[in-house]
């Protein structure tokens, strides 16, 4: 009181005025931690207190933040609200709800998800549940068929993969309901005879199975479609029915077919071949009056002719053709209509003679539909005609892959050869079989010889290779390769150098009818052809006879000891060639062999047990007897093979007792002029060794090898080490020369 003695306000209260009043509270909001404060201090943003509070700690925070206070409130996020002031947590929307405001104060703010959504506690927003797809708030819609979504949340679903086709289910959570379309199914409406022909025409049904739809395409005659079907918007329909998965042939055909499902597709096509013969036919004769000349039913109103008399009948409009409109001859405006109508059958036939009616009804409409109209028809006239004889029928489907076999006469062990493997390629029926032995894919020529379809092919190896093989045919190649890997190690050769006399021949002439000479001599020692092979020609010591050197593969050293000994005991090749007949006199006055390709044997040094001590001596005394001798042998030697060399090649001077593993060739068929460029003359038959046209074919060291290029009909043939004997080339052609 005034006065008296004045006391400090304390904290937490406050006297802005002098006097004797008394002090007052901080109001909510403020506080005061001093004492004798005249005004209290306003706590921070979103914070709140009680009255008369005397401290910063005393500020919490308000409801929708949460916080230790004192300075530090944070708002509450989206998904949580809080009520209470003070620093509790903010409290989290609960499930399948959301909220999207910040500092929210109540419950009221958290809203129930949409359908087909979800959310979890304290979301903001919702999200599309596995199968949907969409915002989650707006719009939840259902995968359509074809799509799906694996996951919750998704904007978009995810199309089925390509090559595939769905199940007419929607909301999938995953790819199972995707499925590949099946090859599509080709059947006949008709029955065919007892041949498998089809009476002119076939109605061919093609189904997609569980695809929606099936594309076409045809080839007449067999021959390939001028591309595959493709599933595309626009297809290619073969005929004008408007059912794009039916259509009529009415002549042979193969159908390809495709099954799709919007722009995808399996991939795996369908192929059958369907022979139309001659059946019978109607052939109906109107005579139309009215307003009507030959000149006023153009080819529109002919095609309405066909498809309303087919619309009448109810068959298909391939099987209707207009033949003939002309001028009635007996009345002035009227017309005569020649109608053929393909039967399926004779009982067919009779139904449509009997229908024949039928076909004036569908006349009159098809004239209506073309503007032209007040015409009448007369009764038809309805005629069968069957044809004079049959056809063979012809049915073809896509060729399968050839069947490739490996001869077991040179069986070592599973896939081991001895000495050589032939391999067998079967054809499928009206196929021929193309091969590699380099381990690309083989191709089929744009041409071949007729010879060729279904002949089995034979390949001849004599080192390890893998043959890959595939048919070929004139309206399809098969489209797998099929391939066998084969080991062939070396064996014993038996050369057999066989003498010939003549006052005519040369060795030109023996070199013309070297395959001939090859197949003689195989079909007497009963050999497989390949087997055998021409090495050269030689005029020995200057002489008027003829050599010709020949190498027989062996599959072992005793088969080849005992077919050398055969040869050189007996007469069978002799006499073979001596009962052949020739263009110009010969005579076979001899044979000989030998066995190359033996193993090598290393004859041990003698061991000398004479202890005596002129050795020395005697050793001196016999170099210097026998060494002039031996530089006068030498020079001998040489003068002679300088001297043979100039005049001739001799096959023995260069056969190796021990050579390497032979080179590689691949047969060369029955026909010329069909591997890659290379064109062989006529006489090279299998066996002959042929090397690659783009590189030179090179023996290994202590080998030899022949090959012939055929840069003319007759060329030139190098043998290795001297100089090579030629064949007259072609008048005004050169000779080039390979390494070979």
């Amino acid at each position: 009181p005034d006065g008296m003695a004045c006391s400090a306000c304390p904290s937490g209260r406050f006297k802005a005025v002098t006097g004797s009043a008394a002090c007052g509270a901080c109001q909510a909001g403020t506080y005061l931690n001093m004492t004798a404060g005249s005004a209290c201090v306003t706590c921070p943003a979103n914070h709140v207190s009680g009255q008369a509070s005397n401290m910063l700690s005393d500020c919490v925070c308000v409801a929708g933040y949460t916080g230790p206070g004192a300075g530090s409130c944070t708002v509450c996020g989206t998904g949580t609200y809080k009520s209470a002031r003070g620093s509790a947590p903010c409290a989290s929307c609960p499930v399948n709800t959301y909220s999207a405001t910040t500092g929210a104060t109540t419950s009221a703010t958290c809203f129930s998800c949409p359908a087909n959504s979800i959310a979890s506690a304290g979301s903001s927003t919702c999200s599309c549940i596995a199968g949907y797809a969409g915002s989650g708030l707006s719009d939840c819609s259902p995968c359509p068929a074809g799509s799906y979504s694996p996951n919750p949340g998704a904007i978009a679903c995810q199309a089925c993969p390509s090559d595939t086709y769905p199940l007419n289910v929607t909301a999938q959570t995953d790819a199972s309901h995707c499925l590949l379309c099946p090859a599509p199914t080709l059947s006949a409406v008709e029955t065919p005879n007892s041949n498998g022909e089809y009476l002119n025409f076939v109605s061919v049904a093609i189904s997609g199975l569980s695809c929606p739809r099936a594309v076409y395409e045809t080839g007449v005659n067999s021959s390939t479609p001028s591309s595959d079907p493709t599933c595309q918007a626009s297809l290619s329909v073969a005929t004008e029915d408007a059912n794009t998965s039916f259509v009529v042939l009415t002549a042979s055909a193969s159908v390809w077919a495709l099954a799709c499902h919007a722009t995808n597709s399996s991939g795996l096509l369908t192929s059958q071949y369907f022979t139309i013969v001659e059946g019978p036919s109607v052939d109906v004769s109107v005579t139309l009056g009215g307003s009507l000349t030959a000149a006023d039913v153009t080819e529109s109103v002919k095609r309405g002719f066909a498809i309303s008399i087919a619309a009448s009948l109810g068959i298909s409009r391939s099987r209707v053709t207009i033949l003939e409109v002309v001028d009635a001859r007996r009345r002035l405006l009227a017309v005569a209509v020649q109608v053929r109508i393909l039967a399926s059958s004779t009982a067919d036939a009779s139904s449509i003679v009997q229908n024949s009616d039928k076909v004036a009804t569908g006349l009159l409409s098809g004239a209506s539909a073309a503007g032209i109209a007040g015409l009448t028809a007369s009764t038809p006239v309805a005629t069968i005609s069957t044809p004079s004889s049959p056809v063979t029928p012809v049915v073809r489907v896509a060729p399968q892959p050839p069947a490739v076999s490996v001869s077991d006469e040179s069986l070592l062990a599973d896939f081991v050869y001895n000495g050589y493997a032939v391999v067998n390629l079967v054809p499928v029926t009206d196929t021929f079989a193309v091969h590699t032995t380099d381990g690309s894919n083989p191709t089929c020529p744009a041409t071949w010889d007729q010879a060729d379809v279904g002949r089995t092919v034979q390949v001849y190896l004599t080192a390890d290779a893998t043959v890959r093989a595939r048919s070929c045919a004139i309206w399809r190649n098969s489209s797998r390769v099929v391939s066998v890997t084969v080991e062939v190690r070396a064996q014993p050769r038996v050369e057999m150098t066989l003498r010939l006399t003549g006052d005519t021949i040369d060795a030109a002439f023996l070199q013309q009818q070297r395959a001939r000479f090859v197949q003689i001599i195989s079909d007497a020692l009963t050999l497989r052809r390949e087997t055998v092979s021409f090495l050269a020609v030689s005029n020995p010591a200057r002489r008027a006879d003829l050599d010709m050197a020949f190498q027989v593969q062996s599959t072992s050293e005793t088969a080849a000891n005992s077919l050398a000994s055969r040869i050189s005991d007996g007469t069978e090749v002799t006499d073979a060639i001596n009962d052949a007949t020739w263009d110009r006199p010969l005579t076979a006055t001899g044979v000989s062999t030998r066995v190359v390709g033996l193993p090598t044997t290393t004859t041990p040094a003698p061991v000398d047990d004479d202890d005596d001590d002129d050795d020395g001596v005697n050793l001196g005394l016999l170099l210097g007897i026998l060494l002039p001798l031996l530089v006068l042998a030498g020079c001998l030697v040489s003068a002679l093979v300088w001297y043979n060399t100039r005049k001739s090649y001799q096959p023995s001077d260069w056969k190796p007792e021990q050579p390497a593993d032979p080179p590689v060739y691949t047969e060369i068929g029955a026909r010329p002029g069909v591997t890659g460029a290379l064109s062989y003359p006529e006489d090279v038959e299998h066996g002959d060794r042929v090397g690659p046209a783009t590189s030179n074919y090179i023996p290994g060291p202590g080998t030899s090898a022949i090959a012939v290029f055929s840069l003319q009909p007759t060329g030139m043939v190098n043998y290795p080490g001297s100089a090579p004997p030629m064949l007259p080339p072609a008048p005004g052609i050169p000779m080039v020369p390979y390494n070979v």
